[in-house]
């Protein structure tokens, strides 16, 4: 399912905060600005917030700093989300199908994320590659739902149907087994394990 627009704007609102404490006292990159809290606005280099995500996502205590310094005088619940953030799903999917509820991402093991997609849809981002397609991203629990960094690599690659039917068997057997993390409590619970 799509998040809203005043969901979208608080999830780069947070996530756009947290990236700019991560450089700001980590030193990440010279090529994200100061300021990078406007989404309107926001006019920086993906490869430079890529940088400073991937740092982030190596050293997730960082989001503890943040929750316990709250440089940006968040509330308690904004903080709750971004403290969610530490059981963050990093690395590479297939993107096996796109439904009405999320785009169906699996990694190589027996697990699938149905993941909303934030500002394009999901037929928007993958619209001249056949699926599945392989992609690399991080994975947020957000609210109850998952979403995604905002960061998107598709790797060039086509599959032939050995790996699209093991794909498809895949999500079918997790599918049937009613065993789809569709919400971020399902998504923390399964990076505790």
């Amino acid at each position: 399912m799509a998040l809203s627009i005043e969901e979208i704007k608080l999830f780069y609102k947070l996530w756009l905060s947290v990236l700019q404490f991560t450089n700001k006292h980590h030193h990440v990159t010279d090529g994200l600005p100061e300021i990078l809290v406007d989404t309107d606005t926001l006019n920086t280099k993906p490869e430079e917030v890529d940088r400073v995500s991937s740092y982030l996502l190596e050293h997730r205590e960082i989001l503890e700093d943040y929750v316990s310094e709250n440089p940006d005088y968040l509330d308690q619940e904004e903080l709750e989300i971004i403290r969610s953030w530490k059981y963050a799903v990093n690395g590479s999917f297939f993107l096996e199908r796109i439904l009405k509820k999320g785009g169906m991402l699996i990694p190589s093991n027996d697990l699938v994320y149905c993941v909303s997609p934030l500002v394009s849809s999901w037929e928007e981002m993958v619209r001249y590659h056949p699926l599945p397609v392989m992609v690399e991203t991080a994975l947020l629990p957000f609210k109850n739902q998952i979403t995604f960094n905002g960061l998107l690599k598709m790797m060039p690659m086509m599959f032939g149907p050995g790996v699209r039917s093991n794909l498809k068997e895949a999500y079918s057997t997790v599918r049937k087994a009613g065993e789809i993390i569709d919400t971020a409590d399902k998504l923390i619970e399964s990076e505790k394990k």
